[in-house]
């Protein structure tokens, strides 16, 4: 049906899936999720136990005690009705004797079918007498713990041998249709308004139901944020449907943006932030590219929390080693959100050029790369209209310490070997490290022309610094990048360090991301 030529079919189709998610069957024992691996192992798990019951019993089945009483019941019908076969048999060959004497005859006829219909008589009573046999009553005193043993077996087999059918129609259900989100991917793009925002429907509500299939969806449905078609219609049926970008932004605002009933304050801020963090890991250009459309949609419509804003920072600059995704993760949302309101970088530009352009960005040239992209907004998005001699952009003085941090950057992109020092052709190994490398730079550049008042002066230093090392020995480049590299270094070090080498956490009234110092900076 889903792959039905007319549009209606599809469309119904897709709201019956979703209905069969809603009120599928399979939550009285372990809830309303319906996550296949978690499905899965409860199957083996049920399974392994039956298997090792059955085992233990030394068969492969217990006996059903109805149907052995059944089968009794068979064969003393069986029998019975032998008995009275063989007793016709005799009548008849007694019929069949010699009638020589008429009166004799007639005499032993009589005798005989007398004696025949006394025997015929005699078993019919005797298997009524079965039948209406009484049932024993149990003795309880002399029942042995091997028997309530073996009864409470038998009661525990046949429970598992339900459940273990249970689980198996749920994974059943489960993989039908999960089956089907390959082809609801494909109706996302629909020219079919109806099918669009019925599948966008159905991967929101398996995506409530942690089902597995709903992570692609989501993550390809986000490319619907340019759709322009944005007003509401009105199907055949009456229906009114909302347009396809207000959809999209109502899905990801109740899965991830949304505050929870059941959460604290606290928790609440740390979710969302977790949530939009995660929506970087992995993600390619063009899902960045609408990632950021949407939050700056978000942020433009006062949908973000400021808390949440300062919970991203504390993230991006606390002082201690975190998993790189989560510091990456978090200037990549601030950099996306500052496209809306340009205050929420310029507030912080300090902590940009001491965490994104100091110590963390010469380990990590990806926050580098990002943290110039952050930067950028500072100059605002109103774009110069070509021809006109007004510039609304903010520009900084060449002498500002932003220059100073992003000509170090690219001269000096990290402690280790400096890129022009790398052989060729370039090694598999040596690839990433350079493209990293390269992208940082560009960006670099990038911020450079975007902020500076004369950015031709600064870029024209540059050129001439690296000609003048590429035409100079190795061992005295080295020797000057290792003397350059420690001082540069020396001016990110605002902070004592320990003598383990670890950073000393800064005072409270420092930065405003160490204002909780038991608040945990990895999500």
């Amino acid at each position: 049906m889903l792959q039905d030529k007319s549009s209606s079919v599809r469309r119904y189709a897709i709201a019956l899936l979703t209905k069969l998610i809603l009120t599928h069957p399979f939550g009285l024992l372990h809830g309303g999720p319906l996550n296949l691996t978690e499905w899965e192992g409860r199957y083996d798990a049920v399974a392994k136990e039956l298997k090792e019951m059955e085992k233990t019993l030394g068969m492969g089945d217990l006996p059903d005690p109805e149907g052995t009483q059944a089968e009794q019941q068979e064969t003393e019908k069986k029998k019975g009705d032998e008995e009275e076969g063989s007793d016709d048999e005799e009548a008849e060959e007694d019929e069949d004797e010699d009638d020589a004497d008429a009166a004799e005859v007639a005499e032993a006829m009589e005798e005989e079918e007398d004696e025949g219909s006394a025997e015929r008589k005699q078993p019919k009573k005797e298997k009524t007498s079965k039948k209406a046999r009484p049932s024993l009553p149990v003795d309880l005193a002399n029942v042995t713990d091997e028997q309530v043993l073996a009864a409470f077996d038998a009661e525990k087999h046949v429970k598992l041998k339900l459940i273990k059918k249970y689980v198996a129609d749920a994974l059943s259900f489960i993989r039908q249709v999960e089956g089907a989100s390959d082809t609801l991917s494909q109706l996302l793009v629909s020219t079919s308004k109806a099918e669009v925002l019925e599948s966008m429907e159905f991967f929101k509500t398996a995506h409530e139901y942690e089902m597995e299939c709903a992570e692609v969806g989501i993550t390809k449905m986000i490319h619907l944020i340019w759709t322009k078609d944005n007003s509401a219609t009105s199907t055949e049926d009456g229906k009114e449907l909302k347009g396809i970008r207000s959809k999209l932004v109502e899905v990801y605002r109740l899965l991830y943006f949304d505050p929870l009933p059941d959460l604290e304050p606290k928790q609440q801020v740390n979710r969302i932030a977790k949530n939009m963090i995660e929506r970087t890991y992995g993600a390619s250009l063009a899902e960045l590219t609408s990632l950021e459309e949407l939050m700056r949609s978000l942020m433009a419509d006062g949908q973000i929390h400021t808390d949440v804003i300062n919970k991203l920072w504390h993230v991006y600059s606390v002082d201690r080693e975190i998993p790189r995704c989560q510091r990456r993760g978090a200037i990549i949302i601030l950099g996306m959100i500052s496209l809306a309101k340009p205050e929420v970088v310029s507030e912080r530009l300090e902590t940009l050029l001491k965490v994104g352009l100091g110590r963390f960005g010469k380990a990590d040239l990806v926050l580098a790369r990002y943290t110039c992209i952050a930067l950028q907004r500072l100059g605002g998005s109103t774009k110069k209209v070509k021809g006109s001699l007004t510039d609304k952009s903010i520009r900084f003085p060449m002498e500002h310490p932003l220059f100073r941090k992003l000509q170090d950057a690219i001269e000096h992109p990290s402690h280790s070997m400096d890129w022009y020092l790398i052989p060729w052709p370039v090694l598999p190994s040596d690839r990433l490290t350079l493209s990293r490398r390269f992208g940082m730079a560009e960006q670099a550049v990038n911020t450079i022309y975007l902020l500076g008042e004369q950015p031709d002066a600064l870029c024209t230093t540059l050129l001439r610094n690296f000609t003048v090392r590429a035409f100079t020995p190795e061992s005295k480049t080295a020797t000057q990048d290792a003397a350059n590299g420690s001082q540069a270094m020396d001016e990110d070090k605002d902070e004592p360090e320990a003598k383990n080498g670890s950073p000393t956490p800064p005072s409270p009234d420092k930065t405003e991301a160490t204002k909780q110092p038991n608040d945990q900076g990895d999500l």
